[in-house]
């Protein structure tokens, strides 16, 4: 699976940021096993050094802030959704490492 990622990724150029256009067209998502692999690809990622230092800097943006009285629904709705975002990482590195 690693193996199609990384051909595909030499022989193609994924989406930049802005660019929509097909961009879900790009990139084989059909051909992953969602829970297997991309658990994996997480799992091993997030276990480097490097890796355990962006996990530590997500979690500090998306769980260790305290919003006040004073913050708009918006910033509230943003702040969930970095959380939600920070927790599903979480979960398929969990996942990763429960599976052989």
């Amino acid at each position: 699976m690693i193996n199609r990622i990384k051909n595909y990724l030499s022989r193609n150029q994924l989406p930049l940021r802005g660019d929509k256009k097909d961009a879900a067209l790009r990139f084989p998502f059909e051909e992953l096993n969602l829970q297997a692999d991309w658990a994996r690809i997480f799992t091993r990622l997030f276990s480097t050094d490097d890796g355990r230092l962006v996990l530590t800097y997500m979690r500090h943006m998306a769980t260790d802030k305290v919003m006040g009285p004073e913050t708009s629904e918006k910033g509230l709705r943003y702040q969930e959704g970095r959380r939600s975002f920070y927790n599903s990482i979480c979960t398929l590195i969990k996942q990763g490492r429960q599976r052989p």
